[in-house]
């Protein structure tokens, strides 16, 4: 029997879980499989054998959009490892079964396979050339709980059409996912390019931070991943610690604090002032 890992969680959690497949390959053990979500494939590159999808049955399980680690929502076990291994289990190919080295009830992210992880940046599979550019992260979730870390919509407006016209030689352009970001279609200006809903793999996102000297974002799980490809990154959110801790390679970084609560109604012109100082010096 082969061992298998499965990644459903946040993306995130692939951040740890790629990482730690890196630390086995570095040691003689390839991972033999890894079942995750359309797009992350990347993630897992020349140190898995194999990736597979999902099975469509698991959207019909599981309430995607309700995620926090491994909780996905939708009637969940509260015994989620055992509830998890048992479900995979049957659904995983012939010849494999779940990692006894796997947890599906992970506790803190950042303690998973912890001293067992390998960092590095994410090699690119796309040549990209044009002129550099600052990437938005203007992240959106339209669920309770999930909701609460978003920053509205006319902030990343402001902020995007400030970059514009402070940086005309850069191209400013909006990242996300249709059902995870705010959609910037409002700004019409030779230098934005909006690319929310566009990037079907997380490949994408990798391959753009070839150009980026740049990128702004809430509390969200590519800023993770920029800051591995060593893209400075300016975030603003309430979890201090998030940044400091996970920003492994030691990438150029600066954290905006808010309180939880401001994210709801939060507008400040202080922080934009921020952001163009922290781009100016990074150019």
């Amino acid at each position: 029997m082969k061992q298998a890992y499965i990644d459903i969680g946040e993306l995130g959690y692939s951040f740890y879980l790629s990482a730690h497949l890196r630390w086995l390959k570095d040691r003689g053990q390839l991972a033999n499989l890894v079942m995750t979500y359309p797009g992350r494939e990347c993630l897992y590159g020349d140190w898995v054998e194999k990736v597979i999808h999902v099975p469509n049955g698991f959207y019909k399980d599981f309430d995607t959009g309700k995620q926090q680690e491994f909780k996905i929502g939708n009637g969940t076990s509260d015994r989620l490892d055992e509830f998890f291994r048992r479900y995979f289990n049957t659904r995983l190919p012939k010849g494999y079964y779940v990692s006894e080295d796997m947890s599906f009830d992970a506790g803190r992210i950042p303690d998973i396979y912890a001293n067992e992880r390998v960092f590095a940046p994410y090699p690119y599979k796309k040549k990209l050339k044009g002129r550099r550019e600052i990437l938005v992260f203007t992240r959106y979730r339209n669920y309770e709980l999930f909701n609460r870390r978003d920053i509205p919509k006319e902030f990343w407006l402001r902020v995007i059409g400030t970059l514009c016209d402070v940086f005309p030689n850069y191209t400013v352009r909006a990242m996300g996912t249709k059902k995870g970001a705010h959609n910037i279609t409002e700004i019409q200006r030779d230098n934005y390019i909006n690319d929310v809903g566009k990037t079907s793999d997380f490949q994408d996102v990798i391959d753009r931070c070839q150009l980026a000297d740049g990128v702004i974002g809430g509390d969200t799980g590519p800023l993770k991943f920029t800051l591995l490809q060593g893209v400075p990154t300016f975030m603003i959110g309430w979890q201090w610690g998030w940044m400091k801790e996970q920003n492994y390679l030691g990438t150029k970084f600066k954290f905006y604090k808010i309180t939880l609560e401001e994210h709801k109604n939060f507008n400040d012109e202080r922080v934009i002032v921020e952001i163009i100082s922290f781009f100016r010096n990074n150019k």
